[in-house]
């Protein structure tokens, strides 16, 4: 019980904020970062994780160790760890970003991984749809999730479809769900100095930028985010008036080879894992970002901040919050790059859309700074507490 005599600081309540990785780089841990940040304004944030970058000092640690290697025992190893850790210090309210800890009061559903495997296995020849069944990362992710998303607490879903499989394969009650997209730093991804952007970057890279048109793709997982479909759409575009950038941290072994046999390999440089992709983005016209999976992606959010015109398929919050040929070009979800082809091709050709659709797509960013959503969470923490008290 708080004394009489108590300051402000001891009169908030507490917060802890679950999830293994806490910095302002990736996707999940960013979100817990910016969303942490701006909880420890009116509550008393810890945060147990096993990793901490871009520390913020009003914030507290509380270290969890886990399993690293294999990676499936990561997500087990840390809950089991983390929930006396977390329990210790009584707080008021428990927040797990994705299912990493049995027991809280709220989770930001990232993703459905129950949902995303089921996807996969229709998708498999019969061995593979056995083997998914018996192989311990899918048995790990579904367990973690039945178990975490059986008890009664509040579930924030980063967009409806994620919101509509939480349902599906859970059998989870809608009101237990609010919906809440992710957000994007408005004044960090402000679009500006375009010129002078592309500029530096042809200094960088070796290729004149100025009179180009300069495409974009970010992303981590090449495969699910479907890199390949975008060099074989940039390989059937075939104009020299474009360059392809490819940033993110992941093999590119397969890829270079991949631009190599198309031809492109004159047109597109990979850029590797990079910390300065507010600049790269403003150094860019397109967009392509035609992913196979995605629940509420962060670099849909930074491209449409950046003011880029954009090409992605129409799944999850990039189908829910753009309107095809208003906002952005959404494309099919398929493995095919006709589609991709066909909308590069349109993009390239027509300046005066390409300025249109990136305006457009940063009128409608403006809704989704950090700020905002954290008032949205906020609601959601208030309603907690009630519930907790009554």
């Amino acid at each position: 019980m708080v004394s009489p005599t108590a300051g402000p600081a001891e009169m908030k309540n507490s917060v802890t904020v679950v999830g293994r990785y806490y910095n302002q780089q990736g996707g999940v841990s960013n979100v817990m970062a910016q969303l942490a940040t701006r909880a420890s304004s009116k509550y008393r944030v810890s945060v147990a994780a096993n990793e901490y970058l871009d520390w913020n000092s009003n914030l507290h640690k509380v270290p969890v160790p886990m399993i690293t290697k294999p990676a499936w025992a990561q997500i087990p190893s840390f809950a089991a760890a983390a929930r006396p850790r977390v329990t210790a210090s009584l707080p008021d309210i428990i927040h797990a970003h994705d299912p990493q800890l049995i027991g809280a009061d709220i989770y930001t559903a990232h993703s459905c991984f129950k949902g995303y495997i089921g996807g996969q296995r229709l998708a498999a020849d019969i061995p593979r749809r056995f083997l998914s069944h018996v192989f311990p990362p899918h048995v790990a992710g579904i367990m973690m999730s039945n178990l975490a998303y059986r008890s009664g607490s509040k579930i924030v879903a980063v967009s409806g479809s994620i919101k509509s499989e939480l349902i599906r394969e859970h059998g989870i009650a809608p009101e237990r769900i609010h919906v809440v997209y992710n957000g994007v730093d408005l004044e960090k991804f402000k679009p500006s100095g375009r010129p002078e952007a592309k500029q530096r970057l042809s200094r960088e890279i070796g290729v004149d930028l100025q009179e180009k048109v300069v495409l974009i793709f970010v992303g981590y997982e090449f495969e699910r985010k479907r890199l390949g479909v975008v060099l074989r759409a940039l390989s059937s575009v075939g104009s020299d008036a474009c360059h392809l950038l490819v940033v993110g941290g992941a093999d590119t072994t397969k890829y270079r080879a991949l631009a190599n046999e198309l031809g492109v390999q004159g047109m597109t440089t990979f850029l590797g894992h990079r910390e300065d992709v507010p600049n790269l983005l403003r150094a860019s016209d397109i967009f392509v970002f035609p992913t196979k999976y995605e629940a509420a992606s962060l670099a849909i959010l930074e491209a449409a901040a950046a003011g880029l015109a954009m090409i992605t398929t129409d799944v999850a919050m990039a189908s829910e919050v753009f309107t095809d040929g208003a906002d952005a070009l959404l494309v099919p979800n398929s493995d095919s790059h006709a589609a991709v082809s066909k909308s590069l091709t349109q993009l390239i050709d027509d300046r005066d859309l390409r300025l249109r659709l990136g305006d457009s797509a940063n009128a409608l960013a403006q809704d989704f700074g950090w700020d905002s959503i954290w008032s949205q969470y906020d609601d959601i923490y208030s309603e907690a507490l009630s519930r907790k008290k009554r």
